[in-house]
């Protein structure tokens, strides 16, 4: 009888894993693009998404993420991205290319979860564990950044960094130079090809 009631926990352990992999399913795309956006190398990226649902699933028994499935699965990403990356980047070999290294990880995990996954200063410091005004200081260094190494583009620079947080987060109300440069670096990561996981022929395990 004892045996009975515990094959009758793990069954319901497993249908409870079974459901929120389900639920999950519909934002896989968008977390595995974040991943990949990151390092750029699709095996590494395929660990650190395994390792990701593998937390998913150790921590649905604990956390309430129902209302808010989307930004709980991605803080939990960010959080794998923050043990995984650093060590990426030091045993890499010469010839994995990282995208926008020139990016510390702070700035680029704020430049792609707000200028490509859409998410609001508000989100990004939920997902973060960073304060909001750090998100902004963040998101504007990151554009200045991009728009400087990758787009070529220069501005008179006799302006507070507050207020060049302020242009950023409307992008209006400032010198049209700069702002051009902003959108255009906004416009450079939105556009960058997405890489889908449904689109991998690879198996990722999903439970533990």
């Amino acid at each position: 009888m004892v045996q009975a009631f515990k094959n009758a926990i793990r069954r319901r352990g497993e249908r409870s894993r079974e459901a929120l992999l389900q639920r999950l399913e519909s934002e896989l795309d968008g977390i595995y693009d974040l991943i990949f956006q990151m390092c750029g190398d699709e095996a590494h990226s395929l660990l650190v998404l395994e390792r990701v649902l593998r937390r998913s699933t150790s921590l649905s028994k604990r956390e309430r993420y129902e209302k808010y499935l989307r930004l709980w699965a991605l803080g939990i990403t960010v959080d794998c991205l923050r043990r995984a990356y650093p060590r990426f980047l030091a045993e890499r070999t010469e010839d994995q290319i990282v995208p926008l290294e020139f990016l510390n990880m702070e700035e680029k995990l704020v430049y792609f979860l707000h200028d490509r996954a859409q998410l609001s200063y508000e989100e990004i410091a939920a997902v973060t564990q960073i304060p909001v005004g750090r998100v902004g200081r963040s998101l504007t260094y990151a554009r200045e950044k991009v728009a400087r190494e990758k787009l070529g583009r220069e501005w008179p620079e006799a302006v507070t960094l507050r207020e060049r947080q302020t242009w950023n987060r409307a992008l209006q109300d400032g010198p049209s130079i700069y702002l051009t440069a902003m959108e255009q670096a906004r416009q450079h990561v939105s556009a960058l090809p997405t890489r889908r996981f449904a689109e991998i022929d690879a198996s990722v395990p999903t439970t533990s």
